[in-house]
């Protein structure tokens, strides 16, 4: 929720790009190069990049090749280089992914010609399978590198569940698969379903004598679609039709706000426990807070802060099967890219390879991101951090043990704008405790009308 007001601030800039893009890319630099490369980096990594960059300065001291970080705060790094853009003062290497294909669409240069120059060094087959196909744009043109990715999964505090532990086996929830050891029979499993993360989240939802909340059962993701899309597409829907529009008036819509309203109030009627915060109210400071017991669809870039906690002893699986369907884990891939008239292209291609190659992506693993390289996968240490790895591997495998647990987020240019500007707004006086209040079904429906006016108006 904190986060609500700078992702609004994204999209909004967003908007105003597609009107001043055109514009600033058809300008010729006003710049010579001089190999100094400018990238938004996001200050909480700054060890890490720091160091890279550090490397990377070494090796191509000859060419004369240097980084000039702008370090921003992670929520900012996106508002903050769209405003460059827009302004005409653009950074040499775009920071994106493929949801951000088709907003940056016209200011990224087109990789191709650089990864087929390269290709003997530059091993692209090595990269995951179903990666590199999502940092294409519309035409066809890659124009990112991958750097790591996220899918979502399910995040459980072991030792808040250790001491539930009686509780929970005769909580009436799904037994976990045979063959589990018998110390974790009680922890979430690819087992479980969406009534059964209510009633665990119900007995791990703790009050004090006064009947205060003394502990959730499990956060809950507000402020953008990291959670809602998730139920959503597990209801059996989708957030566009085939025609790009918003589709919102639908049973399966109903039915999943029901399950993201349900996780803040309860629902005596369909057997569902208060197991989140409600606006207004503490989250104890999230799931590192130590008195949250789960973490729905949490990002795996949290992984190495999680292990770096000595007081949080966690673990992880896949979400819940939903409503109708398993389908619905966020897949995401991060991505660096090169600004299309920067005036130091090779510069930054050197830069962003240096990321994306083996040894670079090797790097990232030791601060605790996910590989999007197969080879790194490979030569990781057995252990906990390679069966994580593993199963989010294992997760958006298309032919893999489970085929239909990723989605990959809509492509289209809009998707943060709509999100954002229109349905985030009012889902936020959905789960209003006051008189601003207004029921699912009012909401939905203003979200249907609302979201397909803004893209008639400004898209279509």
């Amino acid at each position: 929720m904190k986060n609500l007001t700078k992702k609004i601030m994204v999209s909004i800039i967003f908007s105003i790009l597609s009107l001043t893009l055109i514009a600033c890319n058809n300008q010729q630099s006003l710049t010579e190069s001089d190999g100094v490369i400018t990238v938004l980096l996001d200050n909480k990594d700054r060890g890490y990049y720091e160091s890279v960059i550090e490397r990377f300065e070494t090796d191509y001291a000859d060419l004369g090749y240097t980084v000039n970080p702008i370090w921003t705060a992670g929520s900012d790094v996106q508002s903050n280089q769209a405003t460059k853009i827009g302004s005409g003062t653009p950074p040499d290497v775009i920071i994106g992914g493929d949801t951000y294909t088709e907003v940056y669409s016209r200011s990224l240069l087109d990789l191709t010609e650089y990864i087929e120059r390269d290709k003997d060094t530059f091993d692209v087959d090595d990269y995951i399978d179903g990666i590199m196909e999502r940092l294409t744009n519309e035409d066809g043109n890659v124009v990112f590198l991958p750097r790591y990715f996220n899918i979502s999964l399910l995040y459980f505090n072991k030792d808040l569940f250790d001491q539930s532990k009686v509780q929970l086996l005769n909580a009436n929830i799904t037994p976990a698969p045979d063959g589990t050891p018998d110390d974790e029979t009680h922890y979430p499993h690819i087992n479980w379903t969406i009534e059964d993360y209510f009633t665990a989240g119900g007995v791990l939802t703790k009050t004090g004598s006064n009947g205060e909340i003394t502990q959730l059962g499990s956060t809950k993701v507000g402020g953008w679609w990291g959670e809602w899309l998730i139920h959503l597409l597990q209801s059996g829907g989708d957030i566009f039709d085939e025609d790009g529009y918003v589709s919102f008036d639908t049973d399966a819509a109903k039915d999943a706000f029901q399950i993201w309203y349900d996780k803040s109030y309860g629902n005596q009627t369909l057997g569902r426990s208060k197991i989140s915060a409600a606006p207004g109210e503490t989250d104890f400071g999230g799931f590192q807070g130590l008195h949250v017991a789960m973490e729905y669809g949490g990002h795996t870039a949290n992984w190495s802060r999680y292990d770096s906690m000595d007081t949080l002893n966690w673990g992880v699986t896949l979400l819940p099967t939903g409503l109708e369907t398993r389908s619905g884990a966020e897949f995401a891939i991060d991505g660096v890219g090169i600004y299309k008239n920067s005036p130091d292209k090779e510069a930054s291609w050197a830069f962003i390879k240096y990321l994306s190659d083996k040894e670079g992506i090797a790097d990232s693993v030791e601060e605790g991101f996910l590989t999007v390289r197969k080879s790194v996968f490979e030569e990781m240490e057995d252990g906990v951090q390679k069966e994580r790895a593993s199963l989010a591997i294992s997760a958006i495998d298309p032919n893999g043990e489970y085929p239909n647990y990723a989605r990959t987020l809509p492509k289209y240019e809009y998707f943060t704008d709509i999100t954002m500007n229109v349905i985030e707004p009012i889902l936020q006086l959905m789960l209003a405790n006051d008189s601003s209040n207004i029921s699912i079904d009012e909401a939905l429906s203003r979200i249907q009308k609302q979201a397909n006016d803004y893209i008639i108006l400004n898209y279509k």
